[in-house]
């Protein structure tokens, strides 16, 4: 019994004396073991369970997608829907680099009212080939044949939780100048409603067979470009001082 502790005490100086000596690589017990469970393996190194953002050091960037709608003309005669949301999407992209955020605007319709769908399922395409993160759809708005109106619509999928935020934010945001006049709504049939597969809003600013709606338009083209980037700033979660409103 006696020469058992003596060896068991010289045992235990020897693991003493190597720890000390880093001979030995000692893990708690609680850290190494991997039961059937699934537990993580530990090897005296700690990883956080939380992991990296995917697109951390990427610059967050929308699609700008103005009316390709040539053939909806203004009612003052001033031109027509893709020419005046084009300029409004174009005027956007100057405010967008201020807040540190890219762009990618879509080029100029070139087709007829047949080759529309065509148009938009490129533009949808070349929104996921340039790995953009929002889609914003610019658009004015007519009652087609029905009793003349105004005010703003924005529309958004139905199954889309991302794109219904970005449509409440612009709600909340947008400066038409009669706030109770501003709406959101779903329309899944619209191409636009589900071709894009980032989140993805349309806005339809104003109606342009409303001529008081057609000249708020015309007056402020710029103020709501810029409006349109701090409302892409606010889904992006960007400092929004960049820019002074």
């Amino acid at each position: 019994m006696k020469k058992e502790k003596r060896i068991g005490f010289s045992v235990l100086m020897l693991l003493i004396g190597c720890l000390f000596s880093g001979a030995v690589n000692f893990t708690p017990l609680c850290l190494s073991a991997s039961g059937s469970g699934g537990a993580a393996k530990a090897s005296g190194t700690y990883h956080s369970s939380i992991a990296p953002r995917a697109k951390a050091g990427k610059a967050f960037k929308v699609y700008l997608s103005p009316s390709c709608q040539t053939w909806n003309p203004y009612c003052d005669g001033s031109g027509n829907e893709e020419y005046h949301m084009r300029q409004i999407a174009a005027a956007m992209q100057p405010y967008l680099k201020q807040y540190g955020i890219e762009s990618v605007l879509a080029a100029p319709q070139t087709g007829t009212y047949r080759t529309q769908k065509a148009t938009i399922t490129a533009r949808a395409k070349q929104a996921s080939d340039t790995n953009c993160d929002l889609y914003l759809s610019i658009h004015s708005n007519a009652r087609d044949g029905g009793p003349k109106t105004n005010g703003t619509l924005i529309l958004y999928p139905s199954n889309g939780s991302q794109s219904l935020r970005f449509a409440q934010i612009l709600q909340s945001n947008f400066l038409y100048p009669d706030n109770n006049a501003v709406d959101f709504n779903t329309k899944d049939e619209l191409w636009e409603m589900y071709m894009p597969k980032m989140p993805h809003c349309l806005i339809e600013t104003a109606y342009h067979d409303n001529v008081q709606d057609v000249q708020w338009i015309q007056n402020n083209t710029d103020k709501i470009a810029k409006n349109l980037a701090y409302c892409v700033a606010l889904y992006a979660n960007v400092p929004t001082d960049a820019v002074q409103m």
